[in-house]
């Protein structure tokens, strides 16, 4: 309108009796507004352009780390982008790639790669968009080591968010108030649905069954350990890490996410297996539902310096091994747990004693093994450890009893089966899991 009010000033036939000048000022004043509508409009355009990047760019970071972009963001950035041909094609490419990530990202992890390479391969044969081709497999490359990362990191983050489904934070307060059965429900559902996602994309999936959250408000916890009038850092700890065992493990099938809760809460990796945890936290966790005091007892040891004690750990290491014989053998990381754990319950125990002599003290050793490890138990010519809170008869009668049942169910005759002992032995996998071998250790 202002550029048409300019062309009929500008012509001498219109507006008879108005003077040059008159004209000139006019023509001015019109160029002006015209100056200052365009300038705003091209800021406008500038603005909106800038946002509808703004919005392409949280779309596409959405998508390139596996999620669902969401109808209200999807409408919000074609909305942006309308009008602005460049910016809806590139609205095209976050919608074409938000379903090959999905596509990809549904498949096991080896065949997510095996896809990668075979679109890579495709596009380096050439091709007219072989070069586009190529800077979406590098998108797509992107998006799966982002989510390899986060399954390894927070899976069950990753998993609420792909399902629309938020897990449900721990009441940590009521969890301790509760000795961890508050928080059974919870986990129980965690874990299966971790070990859907294990099925699904393999190994990459770690154990984490803690939320970022969770990990926060339990490293709180152990942070205030001790500071209630009455209690001490190792009643609160073993309380903490008790609670959370109870919680997670139901069977001896859980104790993996146990381990993997207490390396997410040390802030270590929980998908090498090279990164240990501590094995006084592991199984003071075990002890707390049956012996609460046994398991405050293993976690104050450890706060002992070692050179305060007079004993030798090599003597004490010596008396530990005198003690369980061949218990432990061809399993070296479940010995140096054992001894680890036994130790720092027998250091414990003895400075609760005020003992300050040198001497190893049998008796105190050996309930530092019992209680921590369970009972040596020799079967012909080598020892087990039968599981904590088990006397020797109690497992004796159990370990032939499952013994008989799992004859029966791979449909061994009754007749067929030997009792334990007759050119038999017990070979020990883990606490609670045992394996027939029978002569020449064959299993």
């Amino acid at each position: 309108g202002l550029k048409r009010v300019r062309q009929e000033i500008q012509n001498p036939d219109l507006f008879e009796g108005v003077t040059a000048v008159q004209r000139e000022q006019w023509l001015a004043r019109v160029e002006g507004r015209i100056d200052r509508v365009e300038a705003k409009q091209l800021q406008e355009r500038e603005m909106r352009y800038r946002a509808g990047e703004r919005l392409l760019n949280l779309s596409m970071g959405i998508v390139m780390q596996g999620l669902p972009l969401g109808d209200d963001l999807a409408n919000r950035t074609a909305a942006a982008v309308r009008g602005i041909p460049e910016l809806e094609g590139q609205f095209q490419d976050v919608i074409r790639t938000q379903r090959e990530v999905s596509a990809i990202l549904a498949k096991p992890l080896d065949q997510q790669i095996a896809a990668l390479s075979a679109m890579e391969s495709q596009a380096l044969s050439g091709g007219v968009n072989s070069a586009a081709a190529i800077a979406n497999i590098s998108r797509l490359r992107t998006a799966v080591t982002t989510n390899v990362r986060r399954l390894q990191d927070e899976p069950l983050v990753v998993l609420s968010e792909r399902t629309g489904t938020p897990a449900e934070e721990l009441d940590v307060v009521n969890l301790l108030a509760t000795g961890g059965v508050s928080g059974q429900g919870a986990m129980t559902s965690r874990i299966l649905a971790l070990k859907a996602a294990q099925r699904q994309y393999g190994n990459a999936v770690a154990p984490a069954v803690l939320l970022p959250q969770d990990v926060s408000s339990l490293r709180a916890a152990l942070a205030t350990a001790g500071q209630t009038r009455g209690r001490t850092v190792a009643q609160d700890q073993a309380a903490v890490y008790g609670s959370l065992y109870r919680s997670i493990v139901r069977t001896p099938a859980d104790l993996p996410y146990y381990r993997a809760a207490v390396k997410q809460l040390s802030g270590k990796s929980t998908t090498d297996p090279g990164v240990t945890v501590d094995p006084v936290v592991i199984q003071a966790g075990l002890l707390y539902g049956t012996n609460p005091q046994g398991a405050e007892r293993l976690l104050a040891g450890r706060a002992i310096d070692s050179k305060l004690d007079p004993f030798k750990d090599a003597d004490l290491r010596t008396a530990i091994s005198d003690m369980v014989g061949d218990a432990y053998r061809r399993r070296p990381a479940a010995q140096a747990a054992a001894i680890a754990a036994i130790t720092s319950y027998y250091r414990a125990a003895r400075a609760q004693r005020g003992a300050t002599d040198g001497e190893i003290d049998d008796e105190l050793l050996r309930e530092a093994v019992t209680t921590t490890q369970g009972t040596p138990v020799e079967f012909g010519d080598h020892f087990v450890m039968a599981p904590p809170g088990m006397d020797e008869d109690e497992f004796d009668r159990a370990l032939h009893d499952e013994w008989r049942r799992t004859a029966q169910r791979r449909g061994i005759p009754a007749q067929v089966v030997v009792a334990l002992g007759d050119g038999y032995h017990v070979e020990q996998r883990d606490t609670y899991r045992f394996r027939v071998v029978g002569p020449g250790d064959v299993p």
